[in-house]
C-alpha cells in the first residue's frame, strides 16, 4: 500500500514530466528559460521528497501494529 506522501510525490513527478514535455515541444521561450533555471532544483527537491516518502513508508511498514495484539515487551 502506498502512503499518501508517496502518492503525492508520484503526482508531482507526473506534473514535472508534463511540464518538461511542454518545454521540449512548445515554442514559448519564457517557459524554456524558466525550465532551464528552475527545473533542476525542482528535480532535486522531488528526488529528496521521494526518498523521504519511501523511508516513511518503510518505517510505517516496519513499525505497524501486529495483528492479534502482540506487541513489543509482551
Amino acid at each position: 500500500m502506498l502512503t499518501k506522501s508517496v502518492k503525492k510525490v508520484k503526482e508531482h513527478s507526473k506534473d514535472l514530466s508534463e511540464f518538461r514535455k511542454e518545454t521540449k515541444d512548445g515554442k514559448d521561450p519564457d517557459v524554456e528559460a524558466w525550465d532551464a533555471k528552475i527545473g533542476p532544483a525542482i528535480e532535486d527537491d522531488l528526488k529528496m521528497a521521494y526518498d523521504l516518502s519511501k523511508m516513511k513508508q518503510r518505517d510505517e511498514e516496519r513499525f505497524a501494529p501486529v495483528q492479534g495484539g502482540v506487541g513489543i515487551g509482551r
